[in-house]
C-alpha cells in the first residue's frame, strides 16, 4: 500500500485523516462508538461580498510615504493605521460546513486489530477493527464524478451494524430535520453569506432503516451505504434541487459504479507523477511510531516518498475540478473559528499552495488559482484608484472567496504591503513557462501582468538617489529597530518589493517578445526596471531586508522575504555567484537564529537550499521537518495544521531533482548524499519540459521531451551534454562516472 496507517482513534481534527475531491472535502475521526466526520465545502465562507476601503486613505497616503521618505517612521505608523486600515478591519473568514455525527451501539466491548488507513493509490480512507468476534469496516472516499461523499460500513461475524447518525453545525444550526424515509438535512445561511444545504441518504443496506427528527438509523445490517451530499448557492441558484438530484443519482448508480468511476478518475490526474526512493517498506509500521524514527536514513528516504505522494493527493483533493483554490487548510478546516481566519493569506502561504503544480503534474489543479485571481484583478483596480489614485490593480495581505484586495487592520507588520496581486500573477507566466500555451499567455497572463506593471508605474515614488521606490510597504511580517530605537514595519522599498517587480517586469517583457508585442506598457516594464534600486548587501555580506540598513529586531524570523530572488523567484542562482553566497550567509544567519521554526518556513528553508545545491541542509531539514513539523497524519503543523507546509515540502523535493537555468538542466542537483537510487517519472520544468529519471551512485537515465525545439545542456555532476530537441521529441540519455 502506497499510504499510511495509525493504531489510534484521532482525539483532534487536525489529526483526523483527510480525503477530499476539490470542492467537498472530509476528515475522518475514525472513532470506534461515536465516529465524526467533520465536512468542508469550498465556498462556506462568513459573510457576503463588501468593500471595506477606508474612505480617508487617499487623503493620507502621500502624507505617509513623505513621513518615510523623511524618516519619521512612528509618525508614518501612526498616520498609517488610522488612515489607511480598513473599515471593517478584516476580510471574511473561512468555516467548517458541519460535522457527521455516528453513534453506533453495543460498541462497548474490547476492541482489536485496529486502523485507520489511508491508501494514496485509491484515495479511500477505511477504519477497521474487530469486537465480539465481528470485524467491521468503514470505507470512505469522495467521488469526483458524482461530488458526493461516500461511505460503506459492513460487519462479518457475529454481530450486526447498529447505528444512528444526524448532521449538525453546533451551534450555527438553523434547520434540519429528514426528508422521506432515507434521509436526512441541514439548511441555512452563513451569516449573511452563502445558503447552504447539506443531506445524507441511504443508497443501500440489508437491514432496517428508520427516519426519526433529523436521526436515521440502521439495525440489523451486514452492510450500508451512505451518500453525503453538501451545496451552496456560491455559482448554484438552487442548492437544495441539486443536493437531493446528485443523491437520487448516486442511489440509482449504486456504490460499485460510482467507486470504479473514483478510480478511474482519480488515476488519470494521481498517476501523471511517481516519486520513489530506494528503501525498506516499512508499511506495517503505525506512521506516528515511523516518525519518532526520522533520524534512521532508510526509514527518512521511505517517509520523504511517502509524505511526497501525501503532498499530491492533497492538492488534488483541495484544488481539482472547483471554484476556488486551497486555503490555509486546504480543505480540511475543522473549526468555526480558524487561526487567521483559514484564508487566504497572500504574502507566501497562497502561493507557496501552487509551487509544486506544475512540476508536479498537477496542472489541472491550477484553474481555481486562475480563477480567484481574475476576481482580485477586477476588484483591485478600485482599491487602486480609490485607496492609492493609481491606474492598474492592486492586493494586499489577505483575500478571501470574493477576491478581496483592501487593506484589513492587522499590525503594521502585515496589512500594509501593496505587493499581493504582483506575487500571484508571477504564477500565471510559470504556468505558461511549463505549458508554452501562447493563448493562455495572451489572453490571460499578459492582461494581468499589464494591470499590476500600470499600478507600480503610478504608486512609486523617486528618492533622493533618484530610484523608484515602492511604499509605503513592508517586508512581510517583520520588522525593524530605526535609528531611536524605535520597533516599526513600515518602510520604503524593501528588498522583496524589489524582487517581485524585477521578476514581473521581465516576465511581462519576454512573453510580450515571445508574441512579438509592444507598446505602452512594455515599455512602462522596461523604464521600473532601469530605475529599481539594486538589491543591497549588508557590512557583513547577507542580502539587506530593507533598502536601507535597518537593525533587525527578530533575527530568526519566519519570513525570508529578502531571498525571493533565491526562491520561488529567479534572480538569484548559481550563475550569479555573488549575490548566491550573499544569500548562503543569509539563510544560515537566519537557522542559527531559529529561521523555520513553523511548518511552511522549513518548508521553504529546504526549496531555497535546494537553489543552493547545498546537500547537507537539504536532509538537515528535512530531518528537522519531520521532527517539528508533522503531525501523525502527515499535516504539515504551522502550529496549528496548516497545509503550505505539505506543498512547499513537496516543491523543495522537485528543486533537489532538477532545475533549469536558462537553457541548461541540472539533474540531481541537491538530493542528500544518502538518496543513492531512486527514480521518478512525469516530472517538469520551465520551457515546456517533461522527464523520466533514474539514478543511482553511478549513473543517470533521463528521457525528456519538450514541447518546443530547443537547444538544451543536461548536466549531471561535472558532465554534459548538449543537443537540438525538435517539438514533442523524446531522447533517452545517459551519464555514467
Amino acid at each position: 500500500m502506497n499510504g499510511y496507517w495509525l493504531s489510534e482513534e484521532a482525539q483532534e481534527w487536525e489529526t483526523a485523516i483527510p480525503i477530499g475531491n476539490g470542492r467537498i472535502g472530509a476528515s475522518v475521526w475514525g472513532k470506534i462508538e461515536n465516529e465524526r466526520i467533520t465536512i468542508n465545502e469550498e465556498s462556506m465562507w462568513y459573510g457576503g461580498k463588501r468593500s471595506h476601503k477606508n474612505k480617508d486613505a487617499h487623503r493620507y497616503v502621500g502624507k505617509v510615504r513623505e513621513l518615510l521618505l523623511k524618516n519619521q517612521v512612528e509618525d508614518a505608523e501612526f498616520l498609517c493605521q488610522m488612515s489607511m486600515t480598513g473599515t471593517p478591519k478584516y476580510v471574511r473568514p473561512y468555516q467548517m460546513a458541519c460535522d457527521l455525527n455516528f453513534l453506533f451501539s453495543n460498541h462497548h466491548k474490547p476492541v482489536e486489530h485496529y486502523r485507520r488507513e489511508l491508501d494514496l493509490d485509491r484515495a479511500v480512507t477505511t477504519v477497521t477493527y474487530t469486537m465480539d468476534e465481528t470485524r467491521y469496516c468503514r470505507e470512505y472516499f469522495v467521488s469526483m464524478r458524482k461530488q458526493l461523499i461516500v461511505m460503506r460500513l459492513t460487519a462479518k461475524g457475529k454481530n450486526q451494524l447498529k447505528f444512528q447518525f444526524n448532521i449538525n453545525r453546533r451551534p450555527f444550526e438553523l434547520h434540519s430535520g429528514g426528508n422521506g424515509n432515507d434521509m436526512i438535512y441541514l439548511k441555512g445561511q452563513c451569516g449573511d453569506g452563502v445558503h447552504y444545504y447539506g443531506a445524507a441518504m441511504l443508497g443501500y443496506h440489508d437491514g432496517k432503516a428508520i427516519q426519526l427528527g433529523d436521526y436515521l438509523a440502521v439495525t440489523g445490517a451486514h452492510e450500508a451505504v451512505i451518500y453525503f451530499n453538501f451545496e451552496t448557492d456560491f455559482g448554484q441558484e438552487d442548492p437544495k434541487k441539486i443536493c437531493i438530484s446528485r443523491l437520487r443519482e448516486a442511489k440509482r448508480d449504486g456504490y460499485e459504479q460510482i467507486y470504479d468511476w473514483h478510480q478511474e478518475d482519480y488515476k488519470k490526474v494521481y498517476g501523471t507523477m511517481s516519486f520513489q526512493l530506494e528503501s525498506q517498506d516499512y508499511s506495517e509500521i503505525p506512521m506516528d511510531q515511523l516518525l519518532s524514527r526520522y533520524r534512521e536514513e532508510d526509514v527518512r528516504r521511505y517517509l520523504t516518498q511517502v509524505l511526497f505522494a501525501f503532498g499530491r493527493y492533497l492538492l488534488i483533493g483541495a484544488s481539482w475540478n472547483c471554484r476556488l483554490p486551497a486555503n490555509l487548510q486546504g480543505i480540511w478546516c475543522g473549526s468555526f473559528t480558524p487561526r487567521w481566519e483559514s484564508k487566504y493569506t497572500i504574502n507566501i502561504n497562497l502561493e507557496m499552495n501552487y509551487w509544486m503544480v506544475d512540476s508536479c503534474g498537477l496542472s489541472e489543479c491550477f484553474q481555481p488559482f486562475m480563477n480567484l485571481l481574475e476576481k482580485m484583478v477586477e476588484n483591485g483596480k478600485s482599491t487602486a484608484r480609490e485607496i492609492y489614485g493609481c491606474h492598474g490593480s492592486v492586493a494586499h495581505h489577505n483575500t478571501d472567496c470574493y477576491g478581496d484586495t483592501d487593506l484589513e487592520g492587522l499590525p503594521p507588520s502585515a496589512y500594509m504591503w501593496p505587493m499581493g496581486e504582483a506575487w500571484l500573477s508571477l504564477h500565471l507566466y510559470d504556468h505558461y513557462l511549463y505549458s508554452l500555451d501562447e493563448t493562455f499567455l495572451k489572453e490571460k497572463v499578459l492582461p494581468v501582468l499589464e494591470q499590476t506593471i500600470r499600478f507600480y508605474y503610478d504608486f512609486m515614488e523617486k528618492g533622493a538617489d533618484e530610484y523608484w521606490l515602492t511604499g509605503p510597504s513592508v517586508s512581510p511580517e517583520n520588522t525593524y529597530e530605526t535609528d531611536d530605537g524605535q520597533k516599526a514595519s513600515i518602510t520604503m522599498c524593501p528588498t522583496m518589493d524589489i524582487q517581485i517587480l524585477t521578476e514581473v517586469c521581465k516576465d511581462y517583457m519576454d512573453g510580450c517578445r515571445c508574441l512579438k508585442m509592444n507598446g505602452e506598457v512594455f515599455d512602462m516594464a522596461s523604464e521600473i526596471l532601469e530605475h529599481l534600486p539594486p538589491v543591497l548587501f549588508t557590512a557583513d555580506g547577507r542580502i539587506r531586508e530593507w533598502y536601507k540598513d535597518y537593525k533587525e529586531t527578530e533575527l530568526g524570523h519566519r519570513h525570508i522575504s529578502h531571498l525571493f530572488g533565491l526562491y520561488p523567484g529567479n534572480s538569484i542562482h548559481q550563475k550569479t555567484p555573488e549575490y548566491l553566497e550573499a544569500a548562503a550567509k543569509t539563510l544560515e544567519f537566519r537557522q542559527q537564529h531559529g529561521g523555520g521554526h513553523t511548518g511552511w518556513s522549513r518548508a521553504w528553508l529546504i526549496c531555497m537550499y535546494a537553489r543552493l545545491w547545498n546537500r547537507e541542509k537539504i536532509d538537515e531539514n528535512i530531518q528537522l521537518f519531520f521532527e517539528k513539523s508533522i503531525k501523525c497524519n502527515l499535516f504539515d503543523s504551522h502550529p496549528p495544521f496548516q497545509i503550505d507546509g505539505n506543498f512547499g515540502f513537496c516543491a523543495g523535493i522537485v528543486e533537489t531533482l532538477v532545475q533549469k537555468i536558462d537553457q541548461d538542466v541540472y539533474l540531481l542537483p541537491a538530493i542528500p548524499k544518502n538518496w543513492k537510487k531512486g527514480n521518478v517519472e512525469g516530472i517538469g520544468a520551465k520551457g515546456g519540459i517533461r522527464m523520466n529519471m533514474e539514478w543511482d551512485e553511478n549513473r543517470v537515465q533521463v528521457s525528456l521531451i519538450s514541447l518546443k525545439e530547443q537547444t538544451l545542456c543536461v548536466h549531471w555532476c561535472d558532465q554534459q551534454q548538449e543537443r537540438l530537441w525538435k517539438r514533442n521529441e523524446e531522447c533517452t540519455i545517459y551519464f555514467n562516472r
